[in-house]
């Protein structure tokens, strides 16, 4: 899923690949599925331009949940919660600055949260739009899988 995020992060990229199977019925409403992340087969990644130059990174912990109703995706519901401290660029100098104060400021808000308030089909598939609540500002969050 693509997600657009203010400040350092200007494009994220949400790799849910894989979630376990769906729980019993009775765990959801009717029509409704309810999966939870497989952690081991699930990345959330995100690229940034910095000094000119196109960088990847990934967040190592976080979690997903997805009601998921194929007959009304507008009554779905997805919610992802990720540890802001999990940040992963490949250099940990940059790692450091992100989680300071001036940016994510960890100490203070360790979380983000998106939680999907639609699910609408598009002509590539499904996407999830909702508020995001992060250290730099809550912002509106467009998610598409890919």
């Amino acid at each position: 899923m693509k997600a657009v995020l203010p400040g350092a992060l200007a494009a994220v990229l949400l790799a849910l690949q894989a979630f376990a199977a769906p729980l019993p019925a009775a765990a959801a409403t009717a029509g409704t599925a309810h999966y939870v992340l497989d952690p081991a087969k699930s990345t959330l990644e995100f690229t940034f331009t910095q000094a000119g130059a196109q960088n990847k990174g990934r967040f190592r912990h976080f979690t997903t949940v997805l009601d998921w109703s194929s007959d009304d995706p507008a009554a779905s519901h997805l919610e992802v919660t990720v540890d802001m401290a999990s940040v992963d660029t490949g250099d940990q100098e940059r790692d450091d600055t992100l989680r300071d104060a001036d940016l994510f400021a960890v100490k203070k808000f360790a979380q983000a949260r998106f939680s999907a308030t639609q699910i609408v089909k598009t002509a590539s598939g499904y996407e999830a739009v909702g508020p995001s609540a992060c250290a730099l500002r809550p912002s509106r969050v467009r998610a598409s899988p890919t």
